[in-house]
């Protein structure tokens, strides 16, 4: 089912993990797919690797804290596919530090990718999502946040703020935009660990830091809190978000849709 058919879909950090698979998601039902990162040559692999599974995408080397790049972007989009439907906040950074050792510097950097990024990003956005929206059509912004916003862990303390309040961006928009019949629906995913190239640098880092003894140790231990009894895969998440994309999800906004095996729960 060709969900997203002639929709077009702009993804930050779209060249691997959760950002790649909801490109591929949403190129395979039906969209026009716009990807955006900071590593070029990744970029033009990603899209030879789309192109040839037989879905349409472009690829933008963008800086998601910088207004000018997202102006850069969002111009080619319009460009290249004459509009924009759906804005996938995705991109995004980690980080796993004891409050007292944070520097200010560690701070701006979060909030700079986490939240100004988005901020900037959806402000810039919206006027072209506006502008393509036929009669009687919404778009969507589906801002991607963590379990790390419901559920906080020790030295994430700075993360988890920079979730939360994407979190409660996404729901004050939710009703703004609906208060002003932009015909704009927003909404957040939640993710609890994902098997990404990400999580195996922090299963390290925790292993380098004498948290576990060994990956496996530490593996073995995290996936207790999985009622599931596993960690998602990016495709799982990369399902919840063609799924807030689509006219399926039409009488959706401001919803957090929690996709971690119930960790949260």
């Amino acid at each position: 089912m060709n969900c997203l058919e002639g929709k077009v879909a702009l993804v930050t950090g779209g060249t691997m993990g959760v950002g790649l698979a909801t490109a591929y998601k949403m190129a395979a039902v039906g969209a026009r797919v716009a990807i955006t990162a900071r590593n070029e040559e990744r970029g033009r692999a990603v899209v030879q690797e789309i192109s040839a599974a037989g879905g349409e995408v472009t690829f933008f080397c963008h800086d998601v804290t910088e207004a000018e790049s997202w102006s850069e972007v969002l111009g080619g989009v319009r460009e290249i596919y004459g509009g924009l439907h759906v804005l996938v906040n995705n991109a995004g950074a980690h980080l796993a530090k004891p409050f007292m050792a944070t520097s200010l510097e560690d701070f701006d950097q979060l909030f700079n990718i986490n939240l100004r990024g988005v901020f900037v990003g959806t402000q810039l956005a919206v006027p072209l999502i506006r502008e393509t929206l036929a009669e009687q059509e919404h778009g969507a912004v589906i801002n991607v946040s963590s379990g790390a916003a419901l559920k906080s862990a020790a030295d994430e303390s700075i993360y988890s703020a920079t979730k939360g309040a994407l979190q409660i961006l996404s729901r004050a928009l939710a009703r703004e935009f609906g208060a002003k019949s932009y015909r704009i629906r927003v909404n957040t995913v939640n993710p609890g660990i994902i098997e990404t190239p990400m999580f195996e640098r922090s299963i390290d880092e925790a292993v380098k830091k004498g948290l576990f003894e060994t990956a496996d140790q530490a593996r073995s231990t995290l996936v207790t809190e999985y009622p599931l009894g596993r960690f998602a895969l990016p495709d799982d998440v990369a399902r919840a978000i063609t799924f807030l994309a689509s006219d399926e999800a039409s009488y959706v906004t401001g919803a957090t849709l929690t996709v971690d095996g119930g960790e949260t729960c």
